[in-house]
């Protein structure tokens, strides 16, 4: 069968089309979506980048409302445009993927000990006031045992307060940041005293010695307990310990010197007292 020269000429058009219209197709559906990576990870796909920003922001936001300092995102978050034809990310899903990813850290004052981030405040005058209050507390202690004067105080770590961006995690109140820097953990472990019990039980029941058990209650006199008293089972093993020079005076009497003259007109085993001693001090 033979084609005449005009309908071979609108085939030849027809096919050209379709062609075109495969292309364009073939490019719209890969075009407009983006890879999410966050820290060389690959999270998913998502059709516009801007619903990225809007998750990370409310992400800052929440963080920023939490623990009441400005949030700082470490993390790298890239797109790249893809032509993958994986499930998109809604934006739910988004914003829970980033919320287990995203590595922030918050401005703030961190108390460093021999170069370590112990706790951290939102406020550089209370971290710098917490110091001073423990060395406070020490010498109010020493000023109770009497005739004793600190001449120099200091801690037996390398202390410091920095600004930095640290780890959310690390910020504390300050009476929560004093207790662990002096227990080495804000944590409370209580045990109350049944009938029966005595330190060595108790401290055998809980995996300790008796004297981790007495050093974890320094108010301990000795080894009666009381039905009902509260124990602590967590030892402390304080960040910061303190080294101080101190003066103290005592009193010490000192014996005078007994001087014996002999009087002929009385008998041996007589004595009399002339004047009698006093002792110096």
């Amino acid at each position: 069968m033979q084609i005449r020269p005009e309908l071979r000429k609108g085939m030849a058009f027809a096919a050209v089309a379709l062609v075109a219209a495969a292309l364009v197709w073939g490019t719209a559906s890969r075009t407009h979506a983006y890879e999410l990576w966050v820290d060389e990870q690959k999270i998913g796909c998502l059709r516009q980048e801007a619903e990225i920003k809007s998750v990370i922001d409310d992400l800052v936001q929440h963080a920023a409302e939490t623990f009441g300092a400005e949030p700082v995102v470490l993390s790298k978050v890239l797109t790249v445009e893809t032509s993958d034809r994986t499930p998109l990310l809604s934006a739910d899903e988004l914003k829970t993927a980033l919320g287990g990813v995203l590595k922030m850290a918050v401005k703030a004052y961190a108390i460093e000990v021999n170069g370590q981030s112990v706790v951290a405040l939102n406020d550089k005058q209370q971290a710098e006031k917490l110091l001073e209050e423990i060395k406070s507390a020490y010498l109010e202690n020493v000023s109770r045992r009497g005739n004793v004067s600190v001449e120099e105080l200091r801690f037996n770590e390398e202390v410091k307060v920095i600004e930095q961006n640290t780890d959310p995690t690390l910020l504390r109140e300050a009476e929560d940041a004093k207790r662990i820097l002096l227990r080495g953990t804000d944590k409370i472990v209580l045990h109350t005293v049944q009938r029966g019990q005595s330190l060595w039980s108790i401290a055998n029941a809980n995996n300790l010695s008796l004297d981790a058990l007495r050093k974890a209650n320094p108010e301990l006199a000795g080894d009666r307990l009381q039905i009902g008293q509260k124990l602590n089972l967590a030892v402390a093993e304080p960040y910061l310990n303190l080294v101080s020079v101190e003066r103290q005076v005592q009193s010490v009497n000192i014996a005078f010197r007994t001087e014996v003259l002999e009087d002929e007109n009385m008998w041996p085993w007589q004595t009399v007292t002339k004047q009698g001693g006093v002792y110096g001090k």
